[in-house]
C-alpha cells in the first residue's frame, strides 16, 4: 500500500548576490607567458630556444648544400683538373673523416657546448670547407671538411662518455640497423655522386644539361620526406620501408635497362621520392631500440656506419670506373638497395630487446 506524504514548504527570499570572477595571480604554475587570455591559450617561446632552432636549420642547411652539389662539381673537376675518378673520389674519404672526428669527440664537446652551438660549429667548419676551392687550385679539395665537425647529438652528463659507449655497442639491433643505413647511405651518396658522370660518359649526355638530374633526386628526396612519414607511420616503417627498398629497386632497374636520359631522370627522382623517409624511419626504429641514456651514443654510432657506407662506396666506385668505366655504378647501386632492403628485414623487433620502457612497433 503506497503511502503518500506532503509537506508544506516555506519559502524565503534569500538576497542576490552577484557572482564576479576573481583575478587570479600568476603562480610559478601558470607563468604570465603561457596563462589564459580569455578562452585562447598564449604560449611564447623563448628567443633562446628560436636561436636553437635557427642554429638547427642553419647547420642542416649547409650539410644539405655542399651534399646536393657534390655530384654536379665531380665532372667538372674531372675535366677541368685532369684526374682520374680515383683521385676524384678521394673527396668521399675525406668526408667520412670529418664523420668519424665528430662521432668521436661528440661526447666529450657536448660537456661544454650545448647543441645549438655544436650545430653552429658544425656549420662554419662546413663554410671553410666549401671557401677552399676559391684559394686552393686542386680540386681534391672541394669538400674535405664540408661535414668535417657536425656534432649533433648531445651526450647525457651524468654518465662517462667511455662507458656509454661500451653499453651502446653491446645493445642488440645496433649492428644490424648500422649495416643497414651502411648500405642505403651508400646506395644514396652513391647515386647522387656519379650519376651525372655516368649519363655524360655512357648515355652520352650534354654535361651542361646533365647537372639538373641531381636536382631532381634532391628534390624526389624532400617531396618523399615530406609526404611519405604519415604513411609510413600508418601501415607500420618496417612493412613501408621495405616496400620503398622494393620500389627503389624497380626504379634503379629501369634507369638501369632503359637507354634513355629522359627515362633515367624520370626513374632517378622517383628513387629519390621513395628512398626519402628512410632515413628518419631507421632513426625512428633506433629510438625504439635503444634505451634513453644511451640514445645519442647508439645513433651516433649509427651515423658513423651511414657515413662509412656513404664514402667507401662512392670510393670504391671511382676506383672501378678508372679501369672498368663509369657504367659500373648500376650493378653497384643494384646490389646495395637489395642489401639494404635485406638488412632491413634482420633488423629485430623492439620488443625482443628487453627494454620495457620504450615504446613497442
Amino acid at each position: 500500500m503506497a503511502t503518500t506524504t506532503m509537506t508544506q514548504t516555506r519559502t524565503e527570499e534569500v538576497p542576490m548576490v552577484e557572482l564576479k570572477p576573481s583575478a587570479r595571480p600568476a603562480t610559478p604554475e601558470t607563468p604570465p607567458s603561457v596563462r589564459d587570455a580569455g578562452s585562447d591559450h598564449e604560449v611564447k617561446v623563448g628567443s633562446r630556444v628560436m636561436l636553437r632552432v635557427m642554429s638547427a636549420g642553419f647547420a642542416f642547411f649547409v650539410s644539405g648544400v655542399s651534399d646536393g652539389s657534390i655530384g654536379t662539381i665531380i665532372p667538372y673537376a674531372i675535366r677541368e683538373y685532369d684526374i682520374t675518378t680515383t683521385t676524384m673520389s678521394s673527396v668521399f674519404g675525406a668526408n667520412f673523416v670529418g664523420w668519424l672526428a665528430a662521432a668521436v669527440t661528440n661526447a666529450y664537446l657536448s660537456e661544454y657546448l650545448d647543441l645549438g652551438a655544436m650545430l653552429a660549429l658544425g656549420a662554419v667548419m662546413q663554410i671553410l670547407g666549401s671557401a677552399l676551392p676559391t684559394t686552393a687550385p686542386a680540386a681534391a679539395g672541394t669538400d674535405e671538411t664540408h661535414t668535417a665537425e657536425t656534432p649533433h647529438i648531445t651526450e647525457p652528463k651524468s654518465n662517462s662518455a667511455n662507458a656509454l659507449m661500451k653499453r651502446a655497442l653491446s645493445i642488440p639491433g645496433l649492428w644490424v640497423l648500422s649495416l643497414f643505413f651502411f648500405f642505403y647511405m651508400g646506395a644514396v651518396l652513391t647515386a647522387s655522386g656519379w650519376i651525372v658522370e655516368y649519363l655524360v660518359v655512357v648515355r652520352d649526355g650534354d654535361l651542361a644539361k646533365m647537372g639538373y638530374v641531381p636536382a631532381g633526386f634532391s628534390g624526389g628526396s624532400f617531396l618523399g620526406r615530406l609526404l611519405l612519414p604519415e604513411v609510413t607511420h600508418r601501415f607500420g616503417e618496417r612493412r613501408m620501408v621495405f616496400l620503398y627498398c622494393a620500389l627503389c629497386l624497380g626504379l634503379q632497374l629501369t634507369f638501369w635497362l632503359v637507354p634513355n636520359i629522359i627515362s633515367a631522370s624520370i626513374a632517378i627522382t622517383f628513387f629519390g621520392f621513395f628512398s626519402g623517409p628512410l632515413f628518419a624511419a631507421g632513426m625512428t626504429l633506433g629510438s625504439k631500440l635503444f634505451t634513453p641514456e644511451t640514445h645519442s651514443t647508439a645513433l651516433a654510432l649509427v651515423f658513423v656506419f651511414a657515413q662509412m657506407g656513404g664514402c667507401f662506396f662512392p670510393i670504391i666506385t671511382g676506383v672501378l670506373a678508372a679501369s672498368k668505366g663509369v657504367a659500373v655504378l648500376q650493378p653497384m647501386l643494384a646490389g646495395l638497395i637489395a642489401a639494404a632492403g635485406i638488412s632491413w628485414l634482420l633488423i629485430p623487433r623492439p620488443k625482443s630487446v628487453g627494454n620495457p620502457a620504450l615504446h613497442q612497433e
